[in-house]
């Protein structure tokens, strides 16, 4: 999960292991984000495959749980296993939620957030909308952006002693702007995350129970459709 290849064995691809046919003896790229996503076949390593026959209870939940592996795990991850804050699965008092969009605001209303916070409101001022909330500041913020300017005001909104988990890819060549002094006396903390940090059988579970509801977090196009769902990103904050 960590090492000092990520990005060349992760992000890069390569040939190798396979060819396409014997008469042509052309190699086959593999690797792209450890993944192909509209590949008929896939090649992975024994290790990466996952029996799910016995946890599921329909067809249909085969498209649901497909996310698991990636996108869930990770926020998921981030917020059980870095930053040990657990959401509704760890009772958490205060949970806000951050967006510029009123629909994913009203969304994670419904998903028990407990405030939110709009980014769009005239003169917004982020320190100020979070300590309306916790006056002292919060103890654990999750970036799921990559916007320089949040990261930054996301790090000054943690009390002491609190934790920023990051876990989404910033622009080439971003530096951050860091008052290492205040990390000194304040005791905060800055962690990255990938994939969560473990696999966590516990979320099909949780999804029964009724307290992980990734159900009303997925959308559904057909394959011929891909363009639609890769224009749903365009709704990503942009500075």
């Amino acid at each position: 999960m960590y090492c000092s290849q990520f990005n060349v064995e992760i992000y890069l691809g390569r040939k190798g292991s396979m060819i396409v046919c014997k008469d042509s003896n052309e190699e086959i790229w593999f690797r792209f984000f450890g993944q192909s996503s509209f590949a008929e076949y896939s090649t992975v390593a024994e290790s990466s495959v996952v029996n799910v026959s016995q946890m599921l209870q329909s067809d249909d939940e085969l498209s649901l749980f497909a996310p698991l592996g990636c996108g869930f795990q990770t926020g998921m991850g981030a917020v059980v296993n870095v930053a040990k804050a657990g959401s509704q699965i760890r009772s958490c008092k205060t949970i806000i939620a951050v967006d510029r969009f009123p629909s994913r605001l009203e969304l994670a209303t419904t998903l028990r957030a407990t405030h939110t916070v709009n980014t769009m409101i005239p003169d917004f001022d982020f320190q100020q909308a979070v300590r309306d909330i916790s006056p002292t500041g919060v103890s654990v913020t999750i970036d799921t952006t990559g916007v320089g300017s949040l990261i930054e005001e996301a790090l000054q909104s943690l009390s002491p002693m609190g934790k920023m988990v990051h876990r989404a890819s910033t622009p080439p060549g971003y530096k951050p702007s860091l008052d290492i002094t205040d990390l000194l006396t304040s005791g905060k903390t800055i962690t990255g995350c990938i994939e969560g940090n473990r696999i966590s059988n516990e979320m099909i579970q949780w999804y029964r129970e009724g307290r992980f509801p990734i159900d009303k977090l997925v959308t559904y196009f057909p394959a011929s459709e891909f363009g639609k769902a890769l224009a749903k990103p365009a709704l990503r904050w942009k500075e």
